[in-house]
């Protein structure tokens, strides 16, 4: 026999029908379950509530009944939950089933029966059901269309990431609405969205809590621009992780309007409606020459100026302009004062309350979105913009809190990184920028200590270029100062440091380099790092230590060797950074040199299998670097080392790479003297 309520009737006419994300209608076929007794079922993980959508004056009333077997009664037991009645707009609070199916029914606060009993099944242990009464359509005498469902499972979302879906509740299936992240112009949650239709989830980082949200309405078949309307969102920080849903409905003017809620727990959010959204934008100059100005423009509305005549390596104040005054794609205008260079449109998305950066060079320029991120007192927050020529790899260097890390492998020129935390108890910050291809050339390379600073801000821009790295507060408009000049970070030594001790048992020794690093070294593996420059640092790597001056923007080598209270640190400069300008890695060459980290083998030498390169033929002490030797084509070789013209280790088949570095370094493996057994350390400097 059909049931009541049409629409709810025709989705069975195919089957059951489960929609997408965890959404359902009642059907009215029964799904068949076990049934067991009351007594060994626990439901106390499941729940389930009633929202009231519709427009009726009488409030509503969800009534579940549950069929049961009592070992108690031997027989079956009809048990029944009634939630509260609520008005439209309401929400009820969560309850527990009774079992793991029953009969769903909604009746008014008179007693009218709206929605006739249906089975639903409550099978998922800690899940969350949402029954959400939908209006019947403008033409219609019902009170009630149908009821949809929404089921929600505990999430696996990191922390400041939430879940977002929306539900279009408004009963006039000739509107769709499309709903986009800040302006109508942003990044779109869905698009277009009819009556009953639920969205794809969108998983969004929000960890100010924050969701600018635009809704734009538009009418079937009509040739008149949409309207629009923007909202402001509150997102309590205490329950991240958590599904959110936000029910569109039209409000008693016939506006539409938000109710928001959280799938796993009882909290409703604050929607407030935005008549004039602001947005804030400042302009970072890198270019060579002043730039005339930066002006903002969009379909239909005049152009306004944002910053004129900034002067190269300066910073602007935030400037404020009304947001979304339009529903086209908003454009900012940069116009630099050499006539050579073409005047730039950069289209974007202006964010509603959002604090954005605009950065410009010589030939680029670069919207950077607002971040707000959560960053507590043990962290700082970095994104990295490359201005730079080419695609670049940003990698962090070896610092006390955390070995080196890759930040971003492949960051375009014109992008921007995600935000990266960095711990605050390090007082170093170093990073390094390598060409993204396959070169790894080292480009750029800087080191900053920041304490002084985090009192004030915990949160960074790292603008990427040729010339160097310089780091923005990334502060909100509330806390920007006036315009500021531009320095970049100081470049510091770039510094490798290598555990060659000759006693393979030493798995780790320690590491500490002044106030500014201490950490574990392990054997034959490397850390990099960035040092500060022009300052004695002390070194000590085991029972050894040095005490260099170290140079800016010059690239080092250390080297600990030797056993016991014979180990010794040995500082070299780079390869990279040779005072023979002849023999730097190239494109066109690589090179290679030697270190002598044994115990007993005083005079070493090196035969190749190969007639010409790669042979050392003048014998290195203990603790000495060979001159370095260059070769003119990729080479698998496979080296003899010996101690006068006696073959002491054989290396086989090791890789060298035109446009590369390298240092190879011969040790023991044991600390005895009498031992003849070695290992050969290949260091790709950098």
């Amino acid at each position: 026999m059909p049931c009541p309520h049409s629409f709810a009737y025709y989705y069975v006419l195919g089957g059951i029908v489960l929609l997408p994300f965890f959404l359902s209608f009642l059907s009215c076929e029964f799904p068949t379950a076990e049934q067991a007794a009351v007594e060994q079922q626990n439901f106390q993980t499941t729940e389930f509530r009633y929202i009231n959508m519709t427009h009726g004056a009488a409030s509503h009333i969800l009534r579940v009944t549950f069929a049961t077997y009592s070992l108690t009664l031997q027989t079956r037991v009809d048990s029944t939950i009634t939630l509260p009645p609520v008005p439209r707009l309401g929400v009820t609070a969560f309850s527990s089933p009774k079992a793991d199916s029953g009969r769903v029914m909604i009746l008014d606060s008179f007693g009218q029966i709206l929605f006739s009993p249906r089975p639903y099944l409550f099978t998922d242990r800690n899940a969350r059901y949402t029954f959400i009464g939908l209006p019947a359509p403008p033409s219609s005498k019902a009170v009630l269309d149908t009821v949809l469902v929404l089921r929600s499972l505990p999430s696996q979302l990191d922390n400041n990431t939430v879940s977002v879906r929306i539900v279009n509740c408004n009963s006039d299936s000739s509107v769709v609405y499309t709903v986009a992240l800040g302006c109508p112009s942003g990044m779109p949650l869905t698009s277009n969205l009819a009556f009953r239709k639920v969205s794809a989830i969108s998983t969004l980082n929000l960890p100010s809590g924050i969701l600018n949200l635009a809704i734009t309405e538009q009418r079937l078949g009509s040739t008149s621009s949409p309207a629009a309307r923007t909202f402001r969102i509150t997102l309590r920080t205490l329950v991240p992780k958590n599904i959110y849903t936000l029910l569109i409905y039209n409000d008693n003017t016939g506006t539409p309007a938000l109710l928001g809620i959280n799938e796993r727990t009882t909290e409703q959010l604050i929607s407030v409606s935005s008549s004039n959204p602001q947005t804030f934008i400042r302009v970072a100059n890198f270019s060579s020459t002043v730039l005339n100005g930066v002006f903002y423009q969009s379909r239909g509305i005049p152009s306004a100026s944002i910053s004129t005549n900034i002067p190269p390596l300066t910073l602007t104040s935030y400037q404020s302009l009304v947001a979304c005054e339009s529903v086209g794609n908003d454009t900012l205008v940069v116009k630099r004062s050499s006539s050579s260079i073409p005047i730039q449109h950069i289209s974007t998305a202006l964010e509603v309350n959002g604090s954005q950066t605009v950065v410009v060079d010589d030939s680029i320029a670069v919207v950077v979105p607002a971040h707000t991120p959560n960053v507590s007192a043990n962290t700082v927050v970095v994104r990295f913009i490359n201005l730079c020529s080419d695609s670049v790899l940003v990698m962090r260097g070896t610092t006390t809190q955390q070995p080196s890390y890759i930040i971003a492998p492949k960051l375009l020129r014109g992008s921007v990184s995600a935000p990266f935390a960095m711990p605050v108890a390090d007082v170093l910050h170093p990073f390094l920028v390598f060409r993204a291809d396959n070169s790894g050339r080292l480009l750029q390379h800087s080191v900053s200590t920041l304490p002084a600073s985090i009192a004030r801000t915990s949160s960074y821009l790292a603008v990427l270029r040729n010339e160097g790295i310089t780091l923005i507060p990334d502060v909100s408009q509330e806390s920007t100062p006036p315009s500021t000049q531009l320095s970049p970070s100081p470049k510091g030594a770039v510094v490798q440091v290598l555990h060659a001790f000759s006693d393979a048992t030493l798995a780790t020794v320690q590491l500490a380099i002044g106030t500014v690093l201490r950490t574990n070294i392990g054997y034959g593996a490397p850390i990099l790092t960035v040092l500060p420059a022009n300052a004695r640092l002390n070194i000590t790597m085991g029972r050894a230590s040095l005490t260099p001056h170290l140079e800016e923007s010059v690239r080092y080598v250390v080297i600990g060797s030797g056993i016991g209270t014979l180990q010794q640190l040995t500082l070299e400069r780079s390869l990279w950074t040779s005072l023979q300008r002849e023999l730097i890695p190239s494109p066109m060459q690589g090179i290679i040199r030697y270190y002598n980290a044994t115990i007993n083998a005083p005079r070493l030498r090196v035969r190749a299998d190969v007639e010409s390169g790669f042979h050392l033929r003048t014998p290195i002490e203990r603790n000495q670097f060979s001159t370095p030797d260059r070769f003119f084509s990729n080479q698998t070789r496979t080296l003899t080392f010996l101690q006068n013209e006696t073959p002491i280790f054989r290396a086989n088949n090791l890789t060298f790479l035109l446009g590369k570095g390298y240092t190879v370094v011969l040790t023991n493996i044991s600390a005895n003297t009498s031992d003849s057994s070695y290992n050969a350390l290949v260091l790709q400097e950098y």
